[in-house]
Parts: C-alpha cells; structure tokens; sequence
C-alpha cells in the first residue's frame, strides 16, 4: 500500500489487475463502467478475487472470525471516516446503546444469572 491515491491507482492497474483472473476483471470494469458499485455481484468479485488476495491475504471465513466474536456495526449514514463528528446524533445515540448493552451483560454475568 502507499500513501498517494494516483500512485496506488497505477500500482493497482499496472500490478494487480495482471494478476487477476481476466473474465473477473472484465466483469469487475463492466461493473464499475456502469457505475453499478451497489451492485452485490460487485462486492462479490472483489471480496473473492481482490480483498483475500491483496487486502487481507485470508479467506473470507477467517477474517477476524476468532478475534471478534461479537462484534457489533453501527452505520452513519450522514457520516465519513469521523463519524463521531460528521454525524454525531447517529454515533452518539449507536455508542449509548453500546455501552448500555456491553454494561447490562457485565452485570448479568457477575451477578452469576447467565
């Protein structure tokens, strides 16, 4: 990975894409010519194909599969990377449900009733 969005752009089409198996990569540029990124068949082929190959470099099913157990997501729709600024009734009123619930379960399991 590099820090520059052009050169990773280059390093992606001049590398990765060679790399890659040519009927997924042209499914893959139909794709994105359309402008079809909410397509799941989209997701799809990049989970598959890019992601566990250079991304993660693991298959799907083991992606954090033991480090987070019970994991949880939160979506902010009006939200980018600083959520917690961006939309922050959305993320604010997500974490007090959060916390709220992780609390809950700490006291039912010292209180031995799980």
């Amino acid at each position: 990975m590099m820090s520059s969005c052009p050169d990773y752009g280059r390093y992606a089409q001049e590398v990765l894409a060679k790399q890659m198996d040519p009927v997924v990569l042209d499914s893959i540029r139909q794709i994105e010519a359309r402008g079809d990124y909410a397509n799941p068949r989209y997701m799809e082929l990049l989970m598959l194909n890019f992601f566990t190959k250079h991304v993660c470099r693991l298959p799907l099913n083991e992606w954090m599969a033991s480090q987070v157990q019970s994991g949880t997501y939160l979506h902010c729709p009006n939200g980018s990377h600083m959520n917690f600024y961006d939309d922050q009734a959305t993320y604010f009123n997500g974490l007090i449900q959060y916390l709220k619930k992780v609390e809950n379960k700490h006291r039912i399991i010292s209180s031995g009733s799980l």
